[in-house]
Order: structure tokens, then sequence, then C-alpha cells
């Protein structure tokens, strides 16, 4: 007779980063792949290229721009606490268009946010995070 040692389950919250290299290397983990690593232009998608930045205690906002569409990112991705559920939010402020805003509990950054906004457009961005300093940028065009 076969017994069977029962197991413990952890409940793990990974990255979709983390959890592709989990699937494509069959559970073991690969090194510069888990959440907490990803760029402001991995965040945003391709084509994306940092424009601006402004650093906090505890995180980045940052301010992208895609030529090619026309369009701003904003994020904001923590420097500290990485893997631990904190509030974080980012706004993006394109002048006389209106402002877009994320707020959200998350562990390591915030979900982009998108605006259309062609190169000379005015455009501001803030951020914060919980327990921490909010800080954000003046308009100034997209070059």
């Amino acid at each position: 007779m076969t017994y069977f040692r029962p197991m413990r389950i952890t409940s793990i919250m990974l990255g979709s980063v983390a959890t592709a290299a989990l699937l494509v290397a069959g559970g073991t983990a690969l090194a510069g792949t888990s959440a907490g690593r990803d760029t402001p232009a991995k965040v945003c998608g391709p084509g994306f290229a940092v424009q601006r930045s402004v650093a906090f205690k505890g995180a980045v906002t940052y301010l992208l721009h895609n030529a090619g569409t026309r369009s701003a990112c904003a994020v904001t991705i923590k420097t500290t606490d990485l893997r631990k559920r904190t509030k974080i939010w980012v706004a993006l402020d394109v002048k006389n268009a209106g402002v877009v805003k994320n707020e959200e509990l998350t562990v390591d950054h915030t979900v982009p946010i998108y605006h259309y906004a062609p190169v000379g457009t005015q455009v501001k961005i803030s951020g914060g995070i919980d327990g921490g300093a909010t800080s954000g940028t003046d308009y100034a065009p997209i070059e």
C-alpha cells in the first residue's frame, strides 16, 4: 500500500514576469525576473521611453512617451518594501485635457496609466505611497 504525505500549500502572489519565468523554467525561478525589477519601459510597454521622473521616499514616479502612438504613460514603482502590499498611486495631468489617476493596494508598482499626448503637449506627473512622501512635477512639454 502506498501512503501519501500531505503537502502544506502556501499561497504566494507573483508578478506576471515571475509567473511566466516559473512556467518556462518548470518551477525554478530565473535570476532577474522577479517583480520589483520591472523597468518603467517594461511596465508601460513597447515603444515607451522615459521622459522624466520624480523620486520620493519609497518610490519613483515616471513619465514615459511613445512617439509612434503619440501617448504618454505614467507609473509609480516602489524602491523599498518590495513584495509588501502598499497603497500606491500615480496621476498623469495633461494640460487642458484632464487628469488620469490610479490608486491601488499593490506590491511593487501601479498599473500604468495612459493619455493621448503628442510631442509638445504640456504634462505633469505625481505619485505617492502610503507611509511615504508624495511628489510631483510642474507642467513641462513632451519632447
